[in-house]
């Protein structure tokens, strides 16, 4: 059995070579993805995934909620097909497009995501020297939590031009290839199928806000950090 798995692929979220100041973090209400297929891969290359789990239409799991673990935990098909190994690395397909909802406090004052914020993509890929295709990488912030709502934003072109292990998906530019590696590597043989496993998420600090961000002109926006990735046997 697989649990509390899959969605901490997120790191490519996170914005690399943008300073950040004033910056806090904590954990989003809502973090919903799309997942289309998971593969255990022998090494960074995933020349030839073992598929575990698919869905052509995508199935969408929101790993903010408390029963995220078990309702991802559902998506896996069969282990049966997994070559006896070692297997050192996990590869996902997911949609580009993915939906937070958060808040957090600084200096006293608490801020809201907010899906009619400035939408800040060309500014920060200005000023990160980059084409950006995706918008809505970054949004405003509001101090008033009537405002509040929910964000509907992309893997965007500046995470997957700065990672060496997500691209976009051949078949479908609307989905992204992303392969992580595993915190410590599976031994797979002839029992492993009636083993229980876990690859666990901590999102406790995944959705970040700041004053300071490259073209923004200081205005409070909001962004996801890259999760915690754990993975272990029972």
């Amino acid at each position: 059995m697989l649990r509390k798995t899959f969605f901490t692929i997120l790191s490519i979220f996170a914005s690399a070579n943008i300073a950040f100041s004033a910056t806090v973090s904590g954990a989003p209400d809502v973090y919903r993805v799309t997942l289309y297929e998971m593969a255990l891969c022998s090494d960074s290359s995933c020349s030839d995934p073992k598929i575990i789990g698919s869905n052509d239409s995508g199935r969408d799991f929101d790993i903010a909620s408390a029963s995220a673990g078990q309702n991802v935990g559902s998506f896996v098909d069969s282990l049966s097909n997994i070559d006896n190994g070692t297997y050192s690395h996990v590869r996902f397909v997911i949609g580009r497009s993915f939906v937070i909802s958060g808040q957090l406090e600084s200096g006293g004052t608490t801020y809201y995501t907010n899906n009619s914020g400035t939408d800040y993509t060309s500014a920060v890929a200005a000023a990160a020297a980059v084409t950006e295709t995706q918008s809505k990488i970054y949004m405003g912030a509001s101090t008033s939590s009537g405002d509040k709502s929910e964000i509907t934003t992309f893997v965007s072109d500046v995470s997957i031009s700065a990672s060496s292990l997500v691209s976009v998906n051949v078949t479908d530019s609307n989905k992204v290839d992303y392969i992580i590696p595993l915190s410590s590597t599976l031994v797979w043989d002839e029992n492993a199928k009636y083993r229980q496993y876990a690859l666990d998420f901590d999102i406790s600090s995944t959705l970040g806000m700041s004053d300071s961000v490259a073209g923004t002109s200081s205005n409070w926006v909001s962004y996801i950090i890259a999760p915690t990735v754990s993975f272990s046997q029972l």
